[in-house]
């Protein structure tokens, strides 16, 4: 994880060193291993750096040959070392940094550069020929990238805290976004929690010169339902995917790590990895609270794989001391309390290793969440008259007594019964959004 800055004025300013200093600075904790600043006249980037390849060489930000693009980065590219090999005849390279090449790249293909990495990135590219700023955001929005643009100056960077530095941006809340934060537990893009900033969308680019700010959409998922493959054909093809990106995501100058649940996402993630990594490290953690603890399936799977399992558990007072210092780095409010238990891992983590793969993503691509389950049986339960609703509701609430269990059969009961459209939603989500 870095952080990045990038600021220009249009009001007939040059840059504050001071302040611009300040402003990169509010990321120190995305990238504590080294800090750089490039700028000139009304223009600046900055780059907060976390090492995890090229560790001696790959300073940011970086320039091209003739020093006509600036580069900052935050992210790794997996298809970096290929897409190197095919600039090779055309420019010379200073560091072995996947940087670099996403400059090269761009210095070659201009606005297609995004199309063509594959991994997590935001970067931002400035052209002092042309004077314009390009900045990109990789497809899924993994990395994030918030700008904005007022008063006659541009600020973007990897966290708004950084830009709410700068004293010429006013720090207000949108009330929008905080109504779409409670329809939707979270603020989608291109909307932030501050008035005035906005968040680059995954799989767009924005360039910005002399004032004029354009957004174009480089990438969009493609979704096809018929698929002319059978069982086993689509099994051997999953396996092939996930290897390969497995693999990818291991390429690094420092030691990686894996997080290691138990669940079925996080444990075929480590069975991959260890075909890779001989001495893989996985880590898990616990909790006295037995419904709310994994520990005995993360041992089982760490000891099948033969993996260096480090493993805590947390009681309630860890919980609670962590509350404070979680809110202090989040970026906006978010409704999703297990991002407590994944601070405590990531901050249990980083004393082995300073990279780990996790299984996010895999209940969203597999249809892991409960709730996946409860679509199956909703539309029955919405064609059932009021009154039975009613009465069903009241009912469980009667036979079904609190528990604070995870999943308990109250909890269940509650969400799923909860859980019939609100009739406002149609109007307050566009009303929020316009």
């Amino acid at each position: 994880m870095c952080g990045l800055t990038a600021l220009v004025e249009q009001r007939g300013n040059s840059i504050d060193p001071v302040l611009f200093r300040q402003i990169n600075g509010t990321l120190t904790h995305r990238g504590p291993d080294e800090s750089g600043i490039w700028s000139e006249k009304n223009v600046a980037l900055g780059s907060r750096r976390l090492s995890i390849i090229d560790l001696n060489s790959g300073h940011q930000p970086l320039t091209n040959e003739d020093k006509s693009l600036v580069i900052v980065f935050n992210g790794e590219i997996y298809n970096y070392r290929q897409l190197r090999k095919s600039l090779l005849s055309f420019h010379q390279f200073k560091t072995q940094s996947d940087t670099e090449v996403i400059l090269h790249l761009f210095e070659d293909r201009g606005e297609e550069t995004p199309k063509l990495l594959d991994g997590m990135f935001a970067f931002a590219i400035y052209n002092r020929l042309t004077r314009t700023l390009f900045l990109a955001r990789d497809h899924l929005g993994i990395k994030p990238l918030y700008f904005t643009s007022q008063k006659g100056l541009f600020l973007a960077a990897s966290e708004p805290r950084a830009i709410i530095t700068h004293p010429s941006i006013r720090k207000s809340l949108d009330p929008s976004s905080l109504l779409l934060l409670l329809l939707l537990e979270h603020i989608p893009s291109p909307f932030s929690i501050w008035q005035g900033i906005s968040k680059l969308p995954p799989g767009h680019f924005l360039k910005y010169k002399e004032g004029k700010l354009v957004i174009t959409r480089y990438w969009q998922p493609t979704f096809n339902p018929k698929i002319p493959l059978g069982q086993k054909d689509l099994s051997d093809q999953l396996d092939e995917s996930l290897t390969s990106a497995v693999a990818r995501s291991l390429v690094s100058d420092v030691p990686v790590g894996a997080f290691l649940s138990g669940g079925v996402d996080s444990s075929t993630i480590c069975a991959l990895a260890k075909k890779k990594v001989n001495k893989l490290h996985t880590f898990s953690i616990g909790f006295p609270e037995k419904s709310y603890d994994e520990s005995y399936y993360s041992h089982l799977v760490a000891k099948h794989l033969d993996t260096i399992h480090h493993h805590q558990t947390f009681r309630e007072k860890d919980v609670l001391e962590s509350i404070s210092l979680v809110a202090k780095h989040m970026d906006e409010p978010l409704a999703d309390y297990s991002l407590l238990p994944s601070f405590l891992l990531t901050k249990f983590t980083h004393k082995y290793v300073k990279v780990a793969l996790s299984g996010d993503g895999g209940d969203e691509v597999f249809g892991g969440y409960p709730t996946n389950w409860a679509h199956q049986v909703f539309p029955l339960w919405q064609i059932l008259p009021s009154p039975i609703k009613r009465l069903a509701s009241s009912t469980a609430a009667t036979i079904f007594p609190f528990s604070d269990s995870n999943f308990s059969p109250q909890f269940v009961a509650e969400k799923f019964i909860g859980g019939d459209p609100n009739p406002f939603l149609p109007y307050l989500i566009p009303k929020a959004i316009n």
